[in-house]
């Protein structure tokens, strides 16, 4: 089984294969055939990058995500929290009912699981 060999290196050997001393036209084509390699090479660094800054993108935005998960919870709780005291009488005693409808007035849905 034959080695695949990269589109760079076969026009770099098809270039060489040319030589120096072939007519005008061949140097041309020669040229072009380094041209279009060095061109390939470019644009493969190119995407090579890019690709490192998407992966290092996709990382970041995965740490975001979490942060926002964890300040939802939190935010949740202190919502959770300014209901039961909104509810609570003199006496300390918090009425179920009261907190949810303190919460619904304002348009909170802290006491949903995984309320958004």
């Amino acid at each position: 089984m034959s080695e695949k060999i990269s589109i760079v290196r076969r026009l770099r050997l098809e270039a060489n294969a040319l030589g120096e001393f072939q007519a005008y036209a061949s140097r041309d084509y020669g040229k072009m055939l380094l041209d279009a390699a060095d061109e390939i090479e470019r644009l493969t660094a190119e995407r090579d990058e890019i690709q490192r800054e998407l992966l290092k993108a996709e990382t970041e935005s995965s740490m975001i995500r979490v942060e926002c998960g964890v300040i939802a919870a939190e935010r949740d709780e202190a919502r959770r929290m300014c209901c039961e005291r909104a509810a609570m009488d003199e006496s300390g005693y918090v009425k179920h009912g009261d907190m949810l409808h303190f919460a619904e007035s304002r348009g909170w849905n802290c006491f949903v699981e995984d309320g958004k």
